[in-house]
């Protein structure tokens, strides 16, 4: 379980720390105080292993594509014939405080009482000189005179430490291509993560993977009855193959079964939280503004049913919101029925331009809540 966090020079956050992070964390505060950063920055520390792991960050941002300025056609798609120019002000530079490469990034996550350190780095002239040495030259030209200056302007130096284990590997730029040397031969990361937002979600073939595993162990009751809390006409859920693809379907009744993707949002986005945590145990989920695509009214069902899966398979969840309902039906985690260490509630301020988590306790927490006192 993550427990605390620690951030410097990492978008808007400089010197930054938060603690009092539980199982279930809900963070609130005003636009652009870091809410989605905060949720971003520990995607990054745990899929530092994966090169796509900035594409995936900027499709967070629903940030398109960036190619060079002469085939720009005045729309966000390049023309089918143009090739993307990947640079590191578009992959990475944004990552950094005020895009400032100069600075590095520290992101330090506490496991209980495990520090764990992640430092990006733009790279130095004698870290190059280093580089050239071990670069395997079918897929460097190293002849080419210019691939110095390129690989300065282009590659990011990644450090990863904790208590156990340590890792150095650089991002490398070119030829309009993102490579990682050397070349994972280990996995430290043995956290499975999950980012969803109303744009970011599981795919489909992976869900059907999810319910098969839950299947096979004679758990898909368990899925039934949390989506029956939504929709009771739900009878039975499957996994089915058409034309190629895995899919989930669902009965309720009907001639035939329905695919997921028919009924609305927030059964979707119920699944997905539901097979994640089951099919996963131990999972990390970040939870991009989660009261997205559900009724109010079905709210404090919601947090119910996040608080039973992540006590019984010991996951983790970070959510974000600026739902007052969503705030006040949360309180449901500190009742008598969970854990009272469960549930936590952090509000994000940005004060003299600079951000500060402002921690509440339980008993703030409630009788906030209780006594209508504005909370976000």
């Amino acid at each position: 379980m993550i427990t605390k966090v620690e951030l410097n020079n990492y978008r808007c956050f400089n010197n930054f720390s938060i603690d009092k992070i539980t199982p279930i964390t809900l963070i609130s505060g005003l636009n652009n105080v870091g809410k989605s950063a905060l949720l971003e920055s520990i995607f990054l520390f745990y899929a530092r292993n994966s090169s796509d792991v900035f594409f995936k960050l900027n499709k967070f941002r629903q940030i398109p594509p960036l190619f060079h300025p002469s085939q720009f056609n005045g729309s966000w798609l390049p023309p089918k014939s143009s090739p993307k120019w990947l640079t590191p002000n578009w992959l990475w530079g944004h990552f950094f405080s005020n895009m400032n490469l100069d600075n590095d990034i520290k992101i330090i996550i506490y496991e209980n009482n495990n520090k764990q350190s992640l430092i990006l780095s733009k790279v130095h002239l004698s870290s190059i000189y280093f580089v050239l040495d071990i670069l395997p030259p079918d897929i460097f030209d190293l002849k080419n005179p210019n691939l110095i200056t390129d690989l300065m302007e282009n590659t990011l130096l990644i450090n990863f430490k904790n208590q156990k284990n340590s890792d150095k590997f650089y991002y490398l730029l070119y030829d309009n291509d993102i490579h990682r040397f050397p070349a994972s031969k280990k996995n430290i990361v043995d956290t499975f993560i999950q980012y969803l937002s109303n744009n970011i979600y599981v795919q489909q073939g992976k869900l059907a993977e999810y319910f098969t595993i839950l299947d096979f162990n004679g758990n898909k009751y368990k899925l039934i009855n949390i989506l029956k809390s939504i929709e009771p006409s739900i009878k039975d859920v499957a996994a089915i193959m058409m034309r190629g693809f895995n899919s989930i379907f669902i009965d309720i009744g009907l001639p035939t079964k329905l695919p997921l993707n028919y009924f609305g949002y927030g059964i979707n986005k119920l699944t997905q939280i539901a097979l994640t945590m089951l099919s996963n145990p131990r999972a990390l989920l970040l939870i991009d503004a989660i009261d997205e695509g559900f009724h109010f009214e079905f709210l404090p069902k919601l947090w119910e049913i996040i608080g039973d899966l992540a006590w019984e398979t010991n996951s983790q969840v970070l959510a974000t919101t600026h739902n007052l309902e969503c705030l006040k039906s949360s309180k449901v985690l500190i009742s008598d029925k969970f854990p009272s260490k469960l549930f936590s509630y952090i509000r994000l301020d940005n004060i003299k331009n600079t951000i500060k988590p402002i921690l509440f306790s339980n008993e703030e927490f409630k009788y906030a809540i209780e006594n209508n006192i504005e909370l976000r």
